[in-house]
């Protein structure tokens, strides 16, 4: 129906709100909710709510908290920085998914199954299939791979630390805690602590390692 009222008169206004509504009709979204937090090589799922998708195709990409951070603090640039990043970048994993679509210009949701990824920071990016008018659907999220829970906390003029087991939240020992100014090694209750200058920002990277 939208056609037939453009083919009518494409210059009027009632046209051009056909073309318009009809956009709007046919356009791609994707939206993702997934775990932020997950353990080393563990199937893990990510929910998704889509519109005018046939196929969807999901790549992980290593990244490390500097460049994360940098994204997060740059909300309305975000697009961008995750475009050049993923130029030149290898992926870690990929995979393609088909997708239930009636063309019928309905919402739909489903659950897809991801790769089991190893430890590490990594970001999902989410990309639909392209028809002749090169229109794609995009999100991205991101994810941590790790079976270590640290708990962090200042006391006294001190930097705290406590690392446990994910799974059994037992202590951890000989946990490595590497900083910009400082490397530490847990207990054997999965504690330690740093006495010193703070001459660091939120977005230094603190590493564990075991």
């Amino acid at each position: 129906i939208f056609d037939q009222i453009e083919k009518l008169d494409s210059e009027s206004n009632t046209a051009k709100k056909a073309v318009q509504a009809k956009s709007e009709i046919v356009w791609k979204t994707l939206q993702v909710q997934m775990e932020k937090y997950t353990y080393d090589n563990e199937s893990t799922r990510a929910f998704i709510s889509y519109k005018n998708l046939n196929r969807l195709n999901i790549s992980f990409y290593k990244i490390d908290s500097k460049k994360l951070n940098e994204i997060r603090e740059s909300r309305y640039k975000a697009d961008s920085l995750i475009a050049s990043f993923l130029k030149n970048r290898t992926k870690i994993a990929s995979k393609e998914y088909e997708l239930q679509n009636k063309n019928d210009f309905f919402e739909y949701t489903t659950e897809v199954l991801l790769p089991k990824l190893e430890t590490g920071i990594y970001l999902a990016y989410f990309e639909s299939d392209s028809e002749i008018d090169g229109q794609k659907a995009f999100a991205y999220e991101t994810i941590t791979v790790s079976n270590l829970s640290v708990l962090a906390y200042q006391e006294n003029g001190k930097q705290n630390f406590q690392v446990l087991d994910r799974k059994t939240g037992k202590p951890l020992e000989n946990v490595s805690i590497k900083a910009k100014n400082y490397t530490l090694k847990t207990d054997a209750k999965g504690l330690a602590a740093y006495t010193g200058p703070r001459n660091y920002r939120y977005s230094d990277k603190t590493e564990f390692s075991l």
